[in-house]
């Protein structure tokens, strides 16, 4: 299916922060890796010894229209479509001595194309996209418990070695933020060469026994950052993963690679006209991904432009193209069972993003 998209920003707005100014880049970038940390060595004791209370947020309306071409699926989404609508976000973030924090992302969107009346679908909708609070134990070992998204993987779009995260990073820079998922993440630093990460997952657990397991070992080789992290959940196939990132000749360098013996993606097949569900239970499945950027600098701003081209290999995906048969179509999408940029073998992606282009992000 082929669709050209425009999307349309309009109106950011800005909400004043009380008792101080919160940098919402600051607020959800990762403070975990090991560059990363090593950069906040000088600042992070007086940052945990600190008290104060934040609140910021944006609101930004935007029109998307979508053009189909003539495929199967028309008749399932209906072809053209247009979309006005309203995101709102409000963050606070609330510090206390000692390194204690709590932390939540709350999200209002109105889409004026919805009518409830006659779809049933809710035109304004309210959602808690995190909630989590931070602790440690005598500053060496670091806990944070609720809602959260986690930074697990280099890459910008496709992460094969992200089995945390609910939701996948989106092809569209769309304005609602990333959904959190449920866990306790733990984090023991040793200085700023060697980060050991776990996390236990409780997104859909109804017994104990079902909670998912993630860890991670991440490293630093001279200017190279490296990790090999495990996965696993009762009823899945244990996922093994390596990571890492650097910068050669003004060229940064991202990658990361995932194996499993069998699959956990259900796949569906044209069995007689009837759409059948399968999975892959014995093959080695290898997943990987490489992305290669660089930053310019253009009008008299640092590192205002950066292209960047990213690879994917898929090896849990389809070897054709499901989307031609329309009974496995239709059964993908009613059951929810089609992930965009995750069904076949191979992808590829160019990237330009401008800093500070008409707004200031």
């Amino acid at each position: 299916m082929k669709k050209i998209i425009l999307i349309l920003l309009l109106i950011p707005a800005q909400l004043m922060a009380q008792d101080r100014t919160v940098d919402e880049e600051a607020l959800f970038s990762d403070d975990t890796t090991v560059i990363e940390n090593r950069i906040q060595d000088n600042t992070q004791k007086d940052e945990m010894d600190s008290r104060s209370l934040g609140i910021s947020g944006c609101i930004t309306g935007a029109f998307l229209y979508a053009a189909s071409d003539e495929t199967a699926l028309n008749s399932i989404d209906g072809g053209n479509s247009f979309r006005p609508y309203i995101v709102g976000d409000i963050y606070l973030d609330a510090r206390m001595p000692g390194g204690y924090r709590g932390f939540g992302a709350f999200e209002l969107v109105h889409d004026a194309s919805v009518n409830g009346e006659t779809s049933g679908e809710k035109q304004t909708a309210f959602s808690v996209k995190e909630l989590f609070v931070d602790f440690n134990f005598k500053r060496h070992i670091y806990f944070r418990s609720g809602k959260q998204v986690l930074q697990w993987g280099q890459c910008y779009l496709w992460n094969p070695t992200d089995m945390i995260n609910i939701e996948n990073k989106s092809f569209l820079d769309k304005l609602e933020n990333r959904e959190g998922t449920y866990g306790i993440r733990m984090h023991i630093p040793f200085g700023t060469v060697v980060n050991i990460y776990g996390f236990a997952g409780m997104d859909r657990v109804d017994d104990i026994r079902d909670v998912s397991g993630a860890g991670k070992f991440e490293f630093l080789v001279i200017n190279t950052e490296m990790a090999f992290s495990v996965w696993g959940r009762r009823g899945y196939k244990p996922v093994y993963g390596y990571d890492f990132s650097g910068r050669m000749l003004g060229i940064d360098i991202r990658g990361e690679a995932s194996y499993s013996h069998g699959s956990n993606t259900v796949k569906v097949v044209n069995n007689a006209g009837l759409p059948v569900e399968e999975k892959d239970d014995d093959s080695d499945i290898f997943r990987a991904c490489l992305n290669i950027g660089r930053d310019f600098d253009f009008g008299e701003k640092a590192d205002r432009i950066n292209v960047s081209i990213e690879f994917f290999y898929n090896g849990d995906g389809y070897k054709g193209n499901p989307l031609d048969d329309q009974v496995v179509t239709f059964y993908m999408y009613t059951g929810n069972l089609y992930e965009p940029n995750y069904i076949s073998r191979y992808y590829a992606a160019f990237f330009i993003t401008v800093k500070e282009f008409i707004i200031s992000d």
